[in-house]
């Protein structure tokens, strides 16, 4: 499985804003991030289109799509995984 999964999006090279969404979330990891679409995103209070695109086009440039299944994926720390 890609590494990159388990690397923590507070980390990442983000906006404020987007981190703040998937922060609500409860989203820690690049493989949480991944599993929710974008319809999913855009439902969460104080999303927005813009702020998709950035988590989309930055997943993208990692190689990783929004929407992926990853059923055997689990959080490094043993935590749930934060699903849509």
């Amino acid at each position: 499985m890609d590494e990159r999964l388990n690397d923590l999006v507070e980390d990442l090279e983000i906006s404020v804003r987007a981190w703040n969404i998937l922060h609500q979330a409860g989203i820690v990891y690049v493989g949480e991030l991944v599993q929710w679409s974008a319809e999913d995103l855009l439902d969460r209070p104080s999303s927005s289109k813009k702020i998709v695109d950035e988590l989309r086009e930055f997943v993208t440039g990692m190689g990783l799509a929004l929407g992926t299944e990853l059923p055997e994926w689990q959080r490094p720390d043993g935590a749930p995984v934060a699903r849509p």
